[in-house]
């Protein structure tokens, strides 16, 4: 009863008004229970913000009752953990920000400055972060976007070609730490469905290399992202150096130029590299028109599909056809 009983949101904002009947019955057949009837209005609390765990607050330092995983190492306390939470509310609401919300870029702002931000002086400070981490141990799962567990998964050409360049000449350092040739290329499968592969992604080396869940090198993006979206112009330009020549090698820029959005896209493409940002950059941003295409038969997905287990869950809705 959603989008009849309640009030219009926002675009950035969660509200009830996103659960159709398709969406209950697709949740209860998937996962059981019963729905509760909604009555009124007063079932339309907004999702009005991204607030700060009071349990994790007042529990400080104390250690955690149970044991996490390597992957958040450093961030095993709820303290620490906490700084991991901000990071994440931090992209959250820089993705709402970018969306609609104008007050999204303040409230980034203050969680980014509550997470484990930390001016970095090496590539190593920039990998300062919680992880996904991997095991050939029986029933635990391998890194799949390693090549040898996954070997259909290559880099699109463009990485190479679309690289700015070091003052030596080099290519920018991330492209080198993160993509390498792939010799020989491999032909697409078919007649005509694609082009060979020629490059392939070399920063997951090992089937159990660990996947940033977040890094500081993203909250320093986010960070210039907020500011941007603020107006923080100088700030903005501060972080993306930071990036630039940290990460990149490259040279810092002197100004944004006209168009800053495109200047922190560049960096955030090749900073997060194959960690899953990309096309949800590109398409809150509105240039998903600028991703490329290689064959007249290719196209850029504009939404994200709905797994065939959720539509069959949901008794096939309009949606999924």
């Amino acid at each position: 009863q959603g989008p009849t009983l309640c009030p219009r949101s926002e675009r950035w904002q969660w509200r009830c008004r996103l659960l159709t009947p398709d969406d209950v019955a697709g949740a209860i057949a998937l996962y059981g229970g019963t729905a509760r009837r909604q009555t009124g209005r007063s079932d339309c609390d907004d999702y009005r913000g991204i607030l700060r765990p009071t349990d994790l607050t007042a529990a400080g330092s104390t250690a955690f009752p149970f044991a996490l995983d390597d992957g958040f190492a450093g961030f095993n306390t709820p303290a620490s953990f906490l700084k991991f939470n901000r990071g994440l509310a931090a992209r959250v609401l820089v993705n709402r920000a970018s969306i609609g919300c104008s007050a999204c870029w303040a409230q980034a702002l203050q969680a980014i400055t509550e997470s484990f931000i930390t001016a970095p002086a090496s590539v190593a400070d920039l990998n300062i972060g919680v992880y996904n981490v991997f095991s050939t141990t029986a029933g635990d799962a391998l890194n799949g976007q390693n090549i040898s567990v996954i070997p259909t998964w290559f880099a699109h050409a463009s990485a190479f070609t679309d690289a700015q360049t070091q003052p030596g000449g080099a290519p920018d350092a991330r492209v080198t730490r993160k993509v390498a040739v792939l010799s020989p290329s491999k032909a697409a499968p078919g007649t005509d469905n694609g082009i060979p592969a020629t490059a392939f992604f070399i920063m997951y080396p090992t089937n159990v290399s660990p996947v940033p869940i977040i890094r500081n090198e993203e909250l320093i993006l986010l960070r210039a992202e907020a500011n941007l979206g603020a107006g923080n112009a100088g700030a903005a330009l501060t972080d993306i150096n930071t990036i630039r020549t940290v990460s990149g090698g490259l040279a810092p820029l002197g100004s944004l130029g006209a168009d800053p959005i495109g200047a922190l896209l560049y960096e955030r493409r090749y900073s997060l590299l194959w960690e899953g940002h990309r096309w949800n950059d590109m398409r809150r941003y509105g240039r998903l028109s600028q991703l490329p295409l290689d064959l007249p038969s290719h196209f850029v997905a504009k939404v994200m599909p709905i797994p065939k287990q959720e539509c069959d869950a949901r008794g096939t809705p309009t949606q999924c056809q």
